[in-house]
């Protein structure tokens, strides 16, 4: 009985479920959920569908085009915390079972890859909490991940009936207006997915017009260059040569590394490395379109990141040295074991220093006290934590960000102090 169980996909979909679920519920709101959590028009907190698309509006001319991913964002912030853990949780099993149909392909299930991935994922993502924990992260990077996976792998397996020129329209259309990056790299694979495969033409190209128009709704949003002037650029073309250079030279041996087992793959497999390919040149286009950002932080490469562990996983699936294959999965195990167990500990920790932090936060309040002085989490090094590396936590100053907004929130002035 207990050998079926472990056979089935959903024995390791509850492993991993009640990971994430751990993790999620150990993680408070965190930098920008404060700021989401208010009407930007009048200041009230969001409590309804009407308001968020008033925000949304609002935002798409005055800050960005991620409409998409800051509809599901409002929309969590608006309910209760454990109701995004729990979906949350379910977003990334999704992200990870579409990973596995994309690269298993045509060959045989073997559910235990669906594990490997898990545990390749939280090793190669270094700020794995800020793209799957933390909840306007999650929103922009997880849950638009999920939308489009769904996409190639749709686009992967086509059937030609009427219905489809319906759903993949409309499934295109929101692929495109996902993120940035990811959104231009999807263009580039169905470019060339259509060269490669010619079958049901008509859809796919009806997919692609889709596709452009959701970028293009994106990319074009008026706040975009509203938002380029705040943080000191004056054009998204600016500096682009440094940035090439920036990141081939920060990145030459994942680069190279990346080359070189695409290569060596595609002179042993030709016959099935067509796909392979395409998803290489995606992850390119995804990388290097990254030089168009004002801003380069490591959760925007979330898409790249994932087109490597599909092809990683398509080199799994076609691996046929049982010893091989062992010896590299006893790796991952132990990779794996190391790095969640400090995780753990660290995660606890900082679930408890903030934690301590309400408490205090409470305490002040019962005292009627008009303000209070917070300790400055000691960020980790560990940027699987959501709340270090590239997010700021409170600082000195009660009026700069975030303070301002945690003090609306817990209806009392903030602090920091070291």
């Amino acid at each position: 009985m207990l050998k079926k169980i472990i056979k089935t996909k959903w024995f390791y979909f509850t492993i991993i479920f009640v990971f994430m679920l751990f993790f999620n519920s150990m993680t408070n709101y965190i930098q920008d959920d404060y700021q989401l959590l208010y009407d930007s028009l009048n200041g009230n907190r969001i409590n309804s569908i009407n308001s968020i698309f008033s925000n949304l509006k609002y935002m798409y001319f005055n800050w960005g085009g991620r409409v998409l991913a800051h509809f599901f964002t409002y929309l969590f912030l608006m309910l209760p915390k454990w109701i995004f853990n729990v979906v949350n949780s379910v977003i990334y099993i999704l992200n990870i079972y579409l990973i596995y149909l994309i690269a298993k392909q045509n060959k045989k299930d073997n559910y235990l890859y669906i594990l490997l991935i898990h545990m390749i994922v939280f090793i190669l993502f270094p700020v794995f909490g800020q793209v799957f924990l933390w909840l306007d992260g999650s929103c922009n990077y997880s849950f638009t991940l999920c939308i489009q996976l769904l996409f190639i792998y749709m686009i992967l397996n086509m059937k030609n009936n009427k219905l489809n020129y319906i759903i993949y329209p409309i499934l295109s259309l929101l692929a495109g207006m996902c993120n940035e990056n990811s959104s231009l790299s999807l263009i580039l694979f169905l470019i060339l997915y259509i060269l490669y495969d010619k079958s049901n033409l008509k859809i796919k190209i009806i997919s692609l017009l889709s596709l452009i128009t959701g970028y293009l709704f994106l990319f074009l949003a008026p706040g975009n260059y509203i938002r380029l002037k705040t943080v000191g650029g004056s054009s998204i073309f600016q500096n682009l040569l440094s940035k090439i250079i920036y990141l081939t030279t920060t990145f030459w041996p994942i680069i190279l590394t990346t080359l070189l087992i695409t290569v060596v793959f595609y002179l042993k497999n030709k016959k099935e490395s067509k796909v392979f390919l395409i998803i290489y040149f995606s992850s390119l286009i995804s990388f290097y379109s990254m030089i168009a950002s004002p801003q380069l932080s490591i959760r925007s490469f979330t898409i790249t990141v994932i087109y490597i562990m599909i092809n990683i996983i398509i080199i799994v699936f076609n691996m046929n040295n049982k010893k091989t294959k062992t010896l590299a999965f006893s790796i991952v195990i132990l990779f794996f074991i190391f790095i969640s167990f400090k995780t753990t500990i660290e995660y606890v920790n900082y679930y408890k220093f903030m934690n301590y932090r309400v408490s205090n936060i409470k305490k002040a309040k019962i005292n009627d006290k008009k303000y209070i002085k917070l300790k400055i989490y000691k960020q980790s090094n560990n940027c699987r934590i959501p709340n270090s590396c590239d997010l700021e936590d409170i600082s000195k100053n009660s009026e700069e960000y975030p303070n301002r907004y945690m003090s609306r929130y817990y209806g009392i002035k903030i602090y920091g102090y070291k």
